[in-house]
């Protein structure tokens, strides 16, 4: 359940990092990058993960995720801040899979609004993400992802 908490959160908090755009213009632009974290388990099923993605175009982008999952189903919202410090928020959800290469997160994500230039962004994209936590009873771990998808702004 843990390790399902680390990754799922970790894989929602991917989503939408921009690639540059005309101030005031509304433009779709393509978006992929790959990232990582540090996942914190608080308890009740809840988590925080802590990291930063690089992003085609963009550069490297912070971001901060919060959520909860039950299950095999997470659900959490991230937010993601540009060096000028405009952000960029996302709501996620997704479950996890079994592949070669062990248990991996997906999430579908959907790209709700943000700040500055970021204001009017919308778009949706996936995130696959492994979780690997110091034990089974860590309370802290890694998270490793990528993401592609779309946005708009």
């Amino acid at each position: 359940m843990r390790k399902f908490l680390v990754a799922a959160g970790l894989a929602g908090a991917l989503i939408a990092l921009p690639v540059g755009s005309a101030v005031g213009a509304s433009t779709g632009h393509a978006f992929k990058g790959k990232g990582s974290g540090t996942i914190t388990l608080t308890g009740g099923g809840n988590f925080t993960i802590d990291g930063h993605v690089t992003v085609a175009k963009v550069g490297q982008v912070a971001f901060h995720s919060a959520g909860t999952a039950a299950a095999k189903t997470v659900t959490f919202t991230t937010t993601f801040t540009a060096a000028n410090g405009d952000t960029i928020t996302t709501a996620s959800s997704g479950a996890a899979v079994h592949t070669r290469l062990g248990r991996v997160f997906v999430t579908s994500d959907t790209i709700t609004g943000g700040t500055g230039r970021f204001a009017t962004a919308s778009g949706k994209g996936k995130t696959a993400a492994k979780v690997k936590l110091a034990s089974p009873t860590a309370t802290t771990g890694t998270v490793k992802f990528v993401l592609a998808g779309n946005i708009r702004f």
